[in-house]
């Protein structure tokens, strides 16, 4: 049985470079040689929207907060807007 493995080449919002699509040709086909199924799939904008949404809240939750910490423990108070 073959291991199958998804790929995202390129998306109209955020199309990939050229090293990149090349960087992909050549695993794909290291892969496909050593037997593995590459298996693509496509992304619909509104898909990238929420992805979009769901990595600027991990960045803001594990970001932010330990950087409010930070400033707090060094006495240095954020403007009352950044607090948490």
């Amino acid at each position: 049985m073959k291991i199958k493995i998804g790929y995202l080449d390129s998306h109209t919002k955020c199309p990939a470079s050229k090293a990149a699509l090349r960087t992909m040709k050549i695993v794909k086909d290291s892969l496909i040689e050593e037997g593995y199924e590459l298996v693509p799939f496509v992304i619909t904008n509104e898909e990238l929207y929420k992805l979009q949404s769901l990595a600027i809240g991990l960045i803001a939750n594990s970001c932010l907060g330990p950087l409010m910490q930070i400033l707090e423990d060094n006495y240095e108070y954020p403007l009352h807007i950044y607090r948490l």
